[in-house]
């Protein structure tokens, strides 16, 4: 009889009909037998049976008819075969949807019944589901492609190419073995770490999701999502998708973008000219790259992100700082403050940006040049996209408050006036003058000479200068520091002076000889000229500031 069962179906689907299906009335198995062999009528309302009219397949495709060969049933009733519904029977029947509930015919076990939407059928106690569109009321068409989590509740998806609708029937969460899951791990390295194998337990719906449960030996126990699922070749897979973001400056390729869990894929990037594939980062973690390749285990949804950069990008590049005058220059790269501004190595990515600051509120930024082109008396200056090396250079310039100040002695005058050793010397007419060529005191000499030593700032009044000098004997307590102070006179003090800065700071002036004369160490120390200290002309105040930068500068051993 199944031989005959499984004719029937094979010549249905080959036509692409749909098999007869039956009335409501419960069949023995003779009665299924005369039906196919075309030998079961319904007479009149007696119930007799008598023969069909033409051969069993014609009846069978065009319905079941009574005696007077009316139809009582139409052929748009679906039918299909499948395991008998009772748990004894091995046979297989014929079941078919009527009014929304499933009916069946068992020929093996002379049995019959009636499965409810989701009832009990009468011959075994096995709940069956019944299965139809939600929309034609026919199954004849549905196919299962899926099943989801919806609400919190477990579904089996079906097509309907019919209405192209779906329909989704609640199901039972499925068990550990059960085929719905047929492609997912039943065992797996435990995710914990201890490297013993876990197992399968079952299935769970939390948050909505549909999770796997597994347990190793450890008694470790973990979820993971199996809610996402593909039907391919009979059975239920569940997959991961992969997805690559698209990145500026190259393109990549990947041979499949679903994986199941514990799946290996590889994506391969190709840059574009002029670019190199810098990081790839894969669900936000950094991962290793070699040739221009990532391989990587799936464990769920994967978003691949390659960053590429232009090469130039790689190369470093410097850039060198000089100032002019009284200021200073600082750095910082990336918002990053620098030791040194100097010298600066920098990439084509980095934003490196210089400050710079006049010593004082008497200066001011007069040019910043870069790469010796002149940007104007700007206070800071920023590079970006660097693609080669560069150099800054800054000039301070000093705010002279005087107004009579000539060219020649412009410096000296600048570094003894903020320096504060000397000053303004009259006002006239709302103008200061610094009146150079006003004659100066010994006084004046050894008062800017002790001041400019006092770097402690303990000397605070004249008499305290004037304990000072005499102490370390460069005038004696006799001296009169109110007589005009001439070269040779200037000269002999200053030698002095020196050699008390020696024996004080254990340092050695390395144009000063205590031992040679003081005409000789006057020249040597560019204080004067031989003529200049033969002449022993009287000083005044630009020769004062001169002496007092010349000493500042003087270079020292130790």
């Amino acid at each position: 009889m199944k031989k005959i069962f499984a004719l029937v179906l094979a010549v249905l689907t080959v036509l692409g009909l749909s098999s007869a299906a039956f009335a409501a009335t419960v069949y023995n198995a003779s009665d299924l037998a005369g039906l196919l062999n075309g030998g079961i009528v319904i007479s009149g309302g007696n119930g007799g049976y008598g023969s069909l009219y033409g051969t069993g397949l014609e009846n069978l495709f065009g319905g079941l008819v009574d005696a007077n060969g009316n139809k009582i049933y139409d052929s748009v009733y679906t039918s299909w075969f499948d395991a008998c519904p009772k748990d004894t029977c091995d046979g297989t029947a014929i079941f078919y949807v009527e009014n929304g509930r499933i009916k069946w015919i068992c020929t093996k076990c002379d049995s019959s019944g009636v499965i409810g939407g989701s009832g009990t059928d009468s011959g075994s106690g096995t709940v069956h589901t019944a299965v139809f569109c939600k929309t034609c009321g026919k199954s004849d068409m549905l196919v299962p492609v899926n099943h989801t989590v919806k609400d919190g509740k477990y579904y089996d998806v079906y097509y309907c190419s019919r209405c192209d609708q779906l329909t989704y029937v609640e199901n039972k969460v499925p068990s550990a073995g059960s085929a719905d899951y047929y492609g997912l791990e039943q065992t797996m390295s435990c995710l914990k770490g201890c490297g013993k194998t876990a197992t399968l337990k079952g299935y769970v719906i939390k948050d909505n999701q549909l999770y796997a449960q597994y347990e190793c030996p450890n008694h470790h126990t973990f979820d993971v999502r199996v809610d996402n699922t593909y039907y391919s070749g009979g059975s239920f897979y569940r997959g991961y998708t992969i997805q690559v973001v698209s990145a500026t400056g190259g393109s990549y390729y990947l041979d499949n973008s679903s994986a199941r869990y514990g799946d290996s894929r590889t994506v391969y990037f190709y840059p574009a000219e002029g670019y190199v594939l810098s990081s790839v980062t894969v669900n936000g973690v950094d991962a290793t790259v070699r040739d221009n390749k990532v391989t990587f285990i799936v464990t769920g949804d994967t978003v691949v992100r390659p960053s590429f950069v232009k090469t130039i990008s790689y190369k470093d590049f410097t850039i060198t700082a000089k100032t002019n005058g009284n200021g200073s220059v600082s750095a910082s790269k990336n918002n990053a403050g620098l030791k040194s501004a100097a010298t600066v190595t920098a990439k084509n990515a980095d934003r490196v940006v210089y400050n710079f600051y006049p010593a004082s509120r008497n200066y001011r930024v007069s040019d910043v040049k870069i790469d010796g082109k002149s940007q104007g008396a700007i206070g800071s200056y920023t590079f970006t996209s660097l693609t080669a090396n560069h150099t800054v250079e800054v000039t301070f310039s000093w705010i002279n408050p005087y107004c009579d100040v000539e060219a020649k002695y412009l410096s000296a005058v600048e570094y003894a006036t903020e320096a504060g050793l000397m000053g303004q010397y009259n006002t006239v007419g709302g103008k200061t003058y610094f009146s150079g060529r006003s004659g100066i005191t010994v006084g004046d000499l050894v008062f800017a000479l002790t001041e400019l030593s006092d770097t402690a700032a303990r000397l605070n009044s004249d008499a305290d200068r004037i304990a000072w000098a005499v102490n370390y004997g460069i005038i004696s307590k006799n001296t009169n520091l109110n007589v005009a102070c001439d070269v040779q006179r200037a000269c002999t003090l200053v030698k002095l002076y020196l050699e008390a800065l020696e024996d004080l700071n254990k340092v050695s002036f390395t144009k000063l000889n205590r031992w040679d004369t003081v005409r000789n160490n006057a020249i040597s120390l560019n204080l004067a000229t031989g003529k200049t200290f033969d002449g022993n002309r009287t000083l005044h105040r630009y020769d004062l500031a001169s002496i007092c930068r010349l000493i500042a500068r003087l270079e020292y051993k130790g």
